[in-house]
């Protein structure tokens, strides 16, 4: 792994500073997270499942994690579980894995803009006030847009249960409304219980493609949206 991150002089004055084992974990994260986006590929039990990882995100096992920090198991996740109850962190926990997310990665790890400023003159530390809060913000509204479409394509992923052509059906889920998506959780779990033999079932991207969440299925088997 190479490349550099941003460390704000404030963290000597949080509450992370003062505990040498949580200052640990928080740098470790840090450096952990995705500078861009990438698909990374999971063990999950006797297969592979292809993962999305957004910028400021990273895969985390605490098996893997507290060899790489020297630490126990429950002593990793104890300090994964107080770094998100201080807001730094958020947790999102699957079965065989977890993908943590920065807190307000974008804000300050915009590697971009630094290297511009670096070839400006030496005392032009920052970018100008006026021209941060709307990248900012759309940079945020951007990511939490793609984070709600990976969760809500996750959950699709798990209740369609034939795992086929993930990255075509990832692709294909970013086109279809929200009303269609809606749809597609009223009616996913009536499909799937009534095609229990596997082989039977249409692939996952055949049933998006044919926009088949229009066809008539048993109502007294719908799944509501999740909210997230």
């Amino acid at each position: 792994m190479d490349g550099w991150i941003k460390l704000h002089r404030q963290t000597i004055d949080s509450r992370v500073f003062v505990n040498d084992g949580l200052l640990k974990v928080w740098v470790w994260c840090l450096l952990k997270a995705n500078h861009s986006q990438q698909w990374v590929d999971i063990k999950t039990g006797r297969g592979t499942t292809e993962v999305k990882v957004l910028p400021g995100q990273f895969v985390f096992g605490r098996k893997t994690a507290a060899k790489s920090l020297k630490m126990k198991p429950d002593t990793v996740y104890s300090r994964m579980k107080k770094l998100e109850k201080m807001e730094n962190i958020n947790m999102q926990n699957n079965t065989h894995y977890s993908i943590i997310s920065i807190v307000n990665w974008s804000s300050y790890q915009n590697i971009s803009s630094d290297s511009q400023q670096q070839s400006q003159h030496p005392t032009n530390t920052q970018i100008p006030t006026n021209q941060q809060p709307n990248n900012t913000d759309k940079n945020e509204e951007n990511e939490n847009k793609e984070i709600l479409q990976e969760k809500e394509f996750n959950s699709f992923w798990e209740l369609f249960q034939k795992k086929e052509d993930r990255k075509k059906c990832a692709t294909k889920w970013k086109n279809i409304s929200k009303k269609d998506k809606e749809l597609i959780f009223k009616t996913v779990s009536a499909y799937v219980e009534s095609t229990p033999d596997k082989q039977y079932r249409k692939n996952p991207l055949t049933w998006l493609n044919g926009e088949c969440w229009n066809n008539d299925y048993s109502e007294d088997k719908t799944q509501k949206m999740p909210r997230f």
